[in-house]
């Protein structure tokens, strides 16, 4: 997963392929027009992969940005 100075980049691709992982401190900037700084629109505490997705759908314009991600592990438990 690629980072910056604002966490881990949170794209449509990416979370399409992370749509049960858990993203935690996550946040929604509104670059200013200078480009020079960000200002934070929405701000998360813990998202899945699908609902972050999900509020970029209706959030448009925003750069997205995790602190943290725990990617989802297929349980067998379901098998038996």
């Amino acid at each position: 997963m690629k980072r910056d100075v604002f966490g881990i980049c949170l794209s449509k691709s990416m979370l399409s392929n992370n749509l049960k992982s858990t993203f935690t401190h996550v946040r929604a900037y509104e670059m200013d027009k200078t480009h020079e700084g960000a200002v934070v629109k929405h701000a998360f505490p813990q998202l899945s992969g699908e609902e972050v997705l999900e509020s970029m759908q209706t959030k448009k314009r925003l750069v997205w940005r995790a602190g943290f991600c725990c990617h989802a592990c297929e349980s067998n438990l379901n098998r038996y």
